[in-house]
């Protein structure tokens, strides 16, 4: 308490102090001490809690009636900016022309701005040089960033003369000039200077391009708090440009130039947190950031909130907002601002004065897919099944716009299936299956399943065969109920439930080959186990096959292992298989099975896969004593019947 009371009086002292020093300091500038009028003038123009311009015109007036050059260019910025006065040029440059006749360098700076701009004076490049030099040679570094920007952007620009005139007042600027002058500026502290020198050497305008010397200058800037330093070194972090991309640092020196309003970093940032740069992917902050650059009239950052607003992505969806935000994208000539604008126009504002189908063709052949995910969605809540069914595609497959989603799939399937959407159904019973977006139930994947196989859905006719040969519903294996429903998805064209129907009818049924399975066997052949033969073909005695007649079943034997892999194989293999050869019935066996193993030319482009007589094959050799024809007919059992299946779903 004893601390409070004491800062108090110590302010209250001060303020008595200061209180006694202004009237001190009246009391000189009223009895014609001019250094106490400028001085005067300048409390009552700079410090806050005394601002008053009309007493700070006063106080230098009656410095300048004295030929006070300080005074004289306090009153020529007060005309100039209008602070306190009404603007007033030709009063400006008046005083100007006073206190730059005495060498003031401050004087010689305004007037080199006056003439740079053509405030009250005919543009002159050439006389704003000349007054920016004047006052570097005066001492004002700050001249040298003027001098140095008016070189830097003022580039192969020249006057042209007053008619008749012989006065070449042209000025041509340099970016070496440009370079010495900022480097001049900045070496007296001149942030500014800072920053133009970094661009120089981050774009190599006029020097070598050096993003480590860009990076040296944008540092300094940084030092002295300039947003536009924490911006480059923001940006240079995030591209890599001359350091290690660091999303980390980027996103630290970007917010420190956001805090101050920079649009560009706060568009930066938006775009961070739109696609998840080194941050957490967040569209609401996203939204916020491009909210506030397009703000300040940054047309790329109005283009993201105007489709922000369309998309519905961290902000309700608002197409007239979003129309508001993309014209004035396309205005500032962003491209595809257009684009969305005629989406727009065309389709999201008159959702309710276009047939469905209409909008959903449209934007088909835009291959605009965000604009066919909000067709369907608006037809999908009014009820359309079909859009329901679409929109639920779209988020179970994703495409380049959307990614994939199983929970909104599920939502829309559902809303379809209640329908009676036999296409909705099966792949909601495909969600249960498979346990995407859901917890994995196969009961339920069942009642789906057969809710679409009551409309004869060929898809769910096989899902329902693949759960009764596996047994996924009460871990009960039905074979023969597999088998009818294979049967009926293969009478509709489905390939794979032919083959599945095949193995059922020619393995899975077959007792036979279950019954030499022992569990050795299973496990060698999940690891990989594989019987081999011998097939090395430079082993043929040619002498066997000098003469392959119809009952020398070897000489065909050898001469089928000869062109084995190719077509010939197959057709002396049948021959000595006729001869009874039990080697060339298994090779047949392994052809009809897995033709596709075989090199291009070999069996895989002559016919298809063919388990009934593979089976045909293997069972002769394996009868007849070929032990590796017995295991081949265990590996497919093994394989195709107590085997996991791959599904779409997996």
């Amino acid at each position: 308490m004893h601390k409070i009371l004491l800062a108090v009086y110590i302010i209250l002292i001060s303020y008595s102090v200061m209180a006694d020093d202004l009237q001190a300091l009246e009391r000189k500038a009223l009895s014609g001490d001019t250094a106490a009028q400028v001085s005067l003038g300048g409390k009552y123009f700079y410090i806050d809690r005394m601002r008053d311009y009309t007493k700070a015109k006063e106080y230098f007036e009656l410095a300048a009636a004295k030929n006070d050059p300080e005074a004289q260019t306090a009153l020529a910025k007060m005309y100039k900016n209008a602070t306190g006065v009404k603007r007033d040029f030709a009063k400006a440059n008046y005083y100007l022309e006073l206190a730059s006749n005495q060498g003031f360098a401050e004087a010689y700076l305004v007037l080199g701005s006056v003439y740079r701009y053509g405030l009250g004076v005919d543009q002159n490049f050439n006389k704003a040089a000349e007054y920016y030099q004047k006052a570097i040679d005066a001492g004002d570094t700050n001249a040298a960033t003027e001098l140095a920007w008016l070189n830097y952007y003022c580039l192969n620009f020249k006057n042209e003369p007053e008619p008749d005139s012989e006065e070449d007042i042209s000025f041509i600027g340099s970016h070496e000039n440009a370079k010495e002058l900022l480097e001049l500026a900045a070496s007296a502290g001149d942030t500014a200077a800072m920053i133009e020198l970094g661009k120089m050497y981050y774009y190599g305008t006029g020097v070598e391009q050096s993003f480590t010397s860009a990076y040296h200058y944008f540092e300094l800037a940084s030092q002295n708090d300039d947003k536009n330093a924490s911006r480059w070194l923001g940006l240079m972090y995030l591209k890599a440009n001359g350091v290690t991309n660091d999303y980390s640092k980027a996103k630290d020196y970007l917010e420190l130039s956001a805090k101050h309003g920079d649009s560009i970093a706060q568009y930066e940032l938006g775009k961070m947190y739109k696609h998840g740069l080194g941050v957490k992917t967040d569209y609401l902050k996203s939204f916020e950031y491009f909210k506030a650059s397009a703000e300040q009239e940054n047309a790329y950052a109005q283009y993201e909130v105007g489709m922000m607003y369309k998309d519905g992505l961290g902000v309700q969806e608002d197409f007239r907002k979003a129309k508001h935000y993309l014209l004035l994208a396309s205005i500032a000539g962003i491209k595809n601002a257009e684009n969305q604008l005629n989406i727009i126009t065309n389709h999201c504002l008159n959702y309710k004065n276009y047939p469905f189908t209409d909008l959903y063709q449209h934007a088909l052949k835009a291959h605009a897919e965000l604009e066919i995910a909000k067709v369907l969605e608006y037809a999908a809540y009014q009820g359309n099944q079909y859009a329901q069914f679409k929109l639920g595609k779209i988020f179970y497959e994703g495409n380049l716009a959307i990614k994939p989603d199983y929970k909104k799939a599920k939502i829309f399937f559902e809303l379809a299936a209640n329908q009676g959407h036999a296409e909705a159904q099966y792949e909601l019973g495909g969600l249960y299956h498979s346990g995407k977006g859901v917890t994995q139930d196969m009961k339920k994947a069942k009642e789906y399943y057969e809710l679409a196989f009551k409309q004869n859905n060929a898809g769910a006719q096989m899902a329902l065969g693949i759960l009764n040969q596996y047994g996924y519903v009460n871990n009960t294996i039905e074979y023969k109920k597999a088998l009818e429903y294979y049967s009926l998805a293969a009478k509709q064209g489905l390939i794979k439930a032919k083959t599945q129907a095949d193995i059922i009818t020619h393995y899975c049924l077959d007792e036979k080959i279950a019954k030499g399975i022992t569990n050795e066997h299973i496990s060698n052949y999940k690891f990989g186990y594989q019987f081999s033969s011998d097939e090395n073909q430079s082993s043929v005695d040619t002498k066997l096959i000098a003469k392959p007649v119809k009952w020398n079943d070897q000489a065909q034997f050898q001469l089928g292992k000869l062109y084995y892999p190719s077509p010939k194989a197959k057709h002396y293999f049948e021959l000595s298989a006729s001869n009874k050869n039990t080697e060339a019935m298994f090779y047949l066996g392994e052809i009809y099975h897995n033709p596709s193993r075989y090199p291009s030319g070999g069996y895989g482009t002559e016919f298809e896969i063919d388990y009934a007589k593979a089976k045909e094959y293997y069972q002769a050799a394996a009868d007849n004593g070929i032990e590796k024809a017995t295991h081949a007919l265990q590996d497919i059992y093994i394989d195709k019947c107590l085997g996991i299946p791959v599904l779409g779903y997996e």
